[in-house]
């Protein structure tokens, strides 16, 4: 029984239809042999710190979404840092609110310089009646509050700073937390689990390896000699809407939209062949990336006759 389902799904062949214009101005089919179909997204996801595998929450087969966790390292020292820093953020705030002192200094710069101005007032009323050296005392106690005011709004730049300093802080040690926490960079199935709990994991290991499920594409190799076109109208597959059909067993499922999203223009010097992409939707699920089968591309008729050879 598993043996006739194995032959059944790899005897299937693909048909690829490319609507490029009328169809009453096709020139013919074009037979593409040995397409294959791959995921149109596909990643293996790295651990991006050391530490221990504490975790793993994904098993092969699971669908997971994009950000879904897949995995956690051990984030105990992680988040004692995160702590540490968070109080740190906490006291800076406080520290460049605080303007006490700014106030202090600005009340009593005012009072000094009132009292200096009125002692110069009262010696330009009765000369002498003040003495030299109040006057300078003075205006001595006035300079100091002068530079006390300075000193603190200077202090409250500091503060300032500092507290951006700690904010900057805070998130590098959000950021470590985050790092610990292995997450899926794309909608898709998990194709494989390449370590186990509790193993020491560095920066760039592999973790999984997720299979995109969204897109699937078709791609294969087209003999330039088959074609009666030149290499300008090459360009214009490009984009172009196409139908694929897939046969199993000789039974025509339903047909799948998509669009031609590469056509190579360097040509093998060898065989004669240029690849061709094309891509489809598969939020259903209806394709499967590795088989392999055929696509046929028609073509409108050409403008000229030049060759592409």
């Amino acid at each position: 029984m598993k043996s006739s389902y194995s032959f059944r799904l790899f005897s299937f062949h693909c048909l690829l239809i490319f609507v490029l214009a009328d169809s009453s101005a096709h020139s013919g089919d074009v037979e593409i042999q040995s397409i294959v179909l791959t995921p149109s997204e596909q990643a293996d996801v790295p651990a991006q710190t050391l530490g221990i595998l504490k975790t793993i929450s994904a098993v092969r087969g699971d669908i997971v979404r994009e950000g879904q966790n897949l995995a956690q390292i051990d984030d105990t020292d992680a988040l004692l840092q995160q702590r540490k820093a968070q109080y740190e953020f906490e006291i800076s705030q406080n520290l460049a609110g605080d303007d006490l002192t700014i106030v202090e200094a600005t009340k009593q710069l005012q009072f000094l310089t009132s009292d200096y101005q009125r002692l110069m007032r009262a010696n330009a009323a009765q000369p002498q009646s003040v003495t030299t050296s109040e006057i300078e005392r003075a205006g001595l106690e006035m300079e100091k509050a002068e530079i006390a005011l300075q000193r603190a709004k200077r202090e409250q730049e500091l503060a300032l700073l500092k507290h951006s300093v700690a904010a900057n802080l805070l998130d590098q040690a959000k950021h470590e937390v985050q790092l610990r926490k292995i997450a899926s960079p794309l909608d898709g199935k998990v194709e494989s689990v390449l370590r186990n709990r509790g193993e020491w994991v560095k920066p760039g290991d592999s973790m999984f390896r997720i299979v995109g499920t969204k897109k699937i594409r078709a791609e294969g190799f087209l003999a330039v000699s088959k074609l009666d076109i030149s290499i300008r109208d090459i360009n214009t597959l490009n984009n172009m809407e196409v139908r694929l059909i897939v046969n199993i067993d000789g039974k025509t499922k339903r047909p799948h939209q998509g669009r031609v999203i590469f056509v190579s223009q360097l040509i093998d010097p060898v065989n004669e062949q240029l690849r061709i992409t094309a891509e489809f939707d598969n939020t259903k699920g209806h394709l499967t990336p590795g088989l392999r089968g055929s696509m046929t591309l028609i073509i409108p008729e050409p403008v000229a006759s030049d060759s592409v050879r």
